[in-house]
């Protein structure tokens, strides 16, 4: 007989697919955005990996860019407070060694980030999201929270955009 944490048995039951690993909340329209955005750029023939590499990158964007802003509870944290990722120059770093999977040192082990480890199993239960070979999928309620989250991005600034695509055009060079 096992005796469960109360608190995990009452949000369970008030949102169910959430966990007590689901620090911010707004991560799940973040993680719709960042879909959308890679079938914008997909290019035929990738790998799932490509798309998880996508996926890591930005989260390790979003701990550097929240390292600059003292915030130090997002994915990726540890990380770069530990000064482990690589820096290319003054404020230009080489986001692709510390997220990409096959780098030796990476913020986060599991192959697709924290997004597949923590998120995607919430994610799919509110069908925001689905998996068909390998590879994620944005389903018409993860199109509308993808959505609101432009709305807010371009009421909060296009600080992250700026650095997240800034990354990607350099690798496509």
């Amino acid at each position: 007989m096992g005796i469960q944490n109360s608190s995990i048995a009452t949000y369970s039951k008030l949102l169910p697919g959430l966990t007590n690993l689901t620090r911010h909340i707004r991560y799940y329209s973040l993680y719709c955005w960042l879909l959308s955005e890679y079938d914008k750029f997909e290019v035929a023939g990738q790998t799932s990996l490509h798309q998880y590499n996508f996926i890591r990158r930005a989260e390790l964007a979003m701990a550097l860019i929240m390292k600059e802003q003292n915030v130090g509870s997002v994915v990726g944290a540890l990380f770069v407070s530990q000064g482990r990722y690589k820096q290319i120059e003054d404020g230009i770093y080489d986001i692709a060694d510390g997220a990409d999977y096959e780098s030796k040192d990476k913020y986060w082990t599991f192959k697709s980030g924290a997004f597949g480890q923590y998120y995607l199993g919430s994610l799919i239960y509110y069908e925001l999201v689905k998996i068909e070979e390998g590879r994620f999928y944005l389903r018409n309620k993860g199109k509308e929270l993808m959505l609101s989250e432009i709305v807010l991005m371009k009421t909060s600034g296009n600080y992250f955009l700026n650095v997240f695509w800034m990354e990607v055009l350099k690798k496509k060079q």
